[in-house]
């Protein structure tokens, strides 16, 4: 090679250098760029790409729009990598639609990234990630928090299309696959069609044909409607009844522990629905299929393939490795894509049920659990901060309200402070612990008692107190001594004794309710 020729390959090779590492314009604005992607670095980047762009794009920090205010991502095609970061801060209150990206667009990719403390209102197509979609979408390893919440107020024409991801599909056929996500925020609705994940796929017609795939994602958010009739109301998929050679929906490996739903379907209410290998904590719920499937069937029918698991399952206490989903130190499992990333959810839980104590007197033992990340979050803010279980008879709690307040007219309760712990909180990330209420009378073993685990939080300043409690549901945080002697007794894999036995049967052979 000549020298000429040498200088030419040389100034070359220059160029590409600096063209690997010089700042790419984009409209108005410029982005620095690795390679083939965008580089996000500040909210200023994120209104660049927010004009609407195609390509590759990665954050490279936590952003939070609380103070900058949002701006919503439009006419996207490419992939948004959120590289494990978090964005917070967003408030988007329209009388139209509402959601991180807007409604139109191209094939697209969202990943990788949490969003918290934002909230989404709208009259229609609200969804916390995507309005809707109208062509290929795929959204992975996406945590949304539960401080954040999706409405909708006014729906127009009583239709809400509201999801905690996507409030919809859109006019084109198209597929939208979320896979190792989790929701744990709040959807709440006026109208028809709301979803913990996807509101509706509103499929009608051949011309949209809109197949929904959802993979290894954990719901553990709530979703609500105050509609009353037609309500299309589920915690993985609200509605989309259209049967079509070329349409699918499946829920493959999930997990339902949220609430909410109107007690309608904890997956979906969808025509033509492969539910395979899930898990729910409540088989209080129908599931949706054609009649091919057998129509209308509840959560814990034989024919249905969900396995009904207890809340305490889903966190480091008892239960199985659940394939495809991580344990970490006291805090709920998560899908393993968001394992790394996702933050700390689990705060305070009463364990299922409770223990009767066979010696006299009797009473009744029941256990919390709560998180150590959690406890400590009140304790760096310099407060003073204990924590322990309420007790209380059943009947004294109305309309499920049970705290402090709404006791203090009775003054019938037992607040526990936790002093013991029956394992390591350092070494497993939480506390677990018992509160017992002793000396139930005989005429009382048939009356139910309700626990309820509590953080009381004093401002040192103003002595404010502020107590946060855990979930309360009387089916499973209120028992009796003679139900639970009963259960004991009828337990064939009991080991009581024949002496123990005969103490059991007494609990529940006699007594009269006072």
């Amino acid at each position: 090679m000549n020298k000429k020729l040498i200088s030419i390959a040389l100034i070359l090779s220059m160029l590409v250098g600096m063209f690997a590492i010089m700042p790419i314009s984009v409209g108005a604005a410029t982005l620095d760029k690795d390679g083939d992607t965008y580089l996000i670095k500040s909210v200023s980047d994120w209104e660049t790409f927010a004009g609407g762009s195609n390509g590759s794009y990665r954050l490279e920090t936590d952003l939070d729009f609380s103070e900058d205010g949002y701006t919503q991502v439009k006419n996207f095609t490419g992939t948004f990598d959120g590289n494990g970061k978090t964005i917070s801060g967003i408030t988007m209150e329209t009388t139209g639609e509402a959601g991180m990206f807007e409604c139109s667009g191209g094939a697209k990719t969202i990943k990788n990234f949490v969003l918290r403390d934002s909230s989404f209102s709208g009259n229609q197509w609200v969804g916390a990630i995507c309005c809707d979609t109208n062509a290929n979408t795929e959204i992975e390893n996406v945590y949304v928090s539960m401080d954040v919440s999706v409405t909708v107020e006014n729906a127009k024409d009583g239709k809400a299309y509201a999801g905690g991801f996507v409030g919809g599909c859109g006019s084109s056929t198209h597929s939208l696959e979320i896979t190792d996500c989790v929701f744990a925020g709040i959807v709440s609705t006026d109208g028809q069609y709301t979803g913990g994940f996807v509101g509706s796929g509103n499929s009608t017609s051949d011309e949209k044909l809109h197949s929904i795939a959802i993979t290894n994602c954990l719901m553990i958010g709530d979703v609500s409607t105050t509609k009353t009739t037609a309500t299309r109301t589920s915690g993985f998929i609200g509605y989309s009844y259209y049967e079509h050679d070329d349409l699918s929906y499946s829920i493959v490996n999930c997990i339902y522990a949220g609430t909410g739903t109107n007690n309608y379907s904890k997956f979906a209410d969808v025509g033509d629905l492969e539910l395979t290998g899930c898990y729910s904590t409540s088989s209080d719920g129908v599931m949706w299929c054609d009649d091919n499937n057998g129509g209308d069937r509840k959560i814990d029918s034989e024919d249905v393939n969900v396995t009904i698991v207890t809340q305490n399952a889903l966190i480091g206490i008892t239960g199985d490795t659940i394939e495809g989903f991580t344990r970490r130190d006291g805090d709920v499992i998560v899908p393993t894509g968001v394992a790394e990333f996702a933050p700390i959810t689990f705060t305070q839980q009463l364990l299922d049920g409770a223990a009767v104590r066979l010696d006299t007197p009797t009473g009744l033992r029941f256990t919390a659990v709560m998180g150590k990340a959690y406890l400590d979050s009140f304790k760096e803010e310099g407060k003073t901060v204990t924590h322990g279980i309420i007790i209380a008879p059943t009947d004294y709690i109305v309309d499920g309200e049970f705290t402090v307040d709404a006791l203090g007219s009775v003054d019938k309760y037992l607040e526990i402070e936790a002093e013991k712990y029956v394992n390591d909180p350092e070494a497993d990330g939480y506390y677990k612990y018992t509160g017992v209420i002793v000396k139930i009378n005989t005429l009382n073993y048939e009356r139910a008692f309700s626990a309820i685990a509590y953080v009381k939080v004093v401002d040192d300043e103003t002595q404010e107190v502020t107590y946060y409690y855990s979930d309360y549901d009387e089916a499973v945080n209120s028992r009796s001594v003679a139900a639970i002697a009963e259960d004991a007794y009828n337990d064939p894999d009991g080991g009581y004794t024949e002496d123990e036995m005969d103490i059991l049967a007494g609990f529940f052979q006699t007594g009269a309710t006072q």
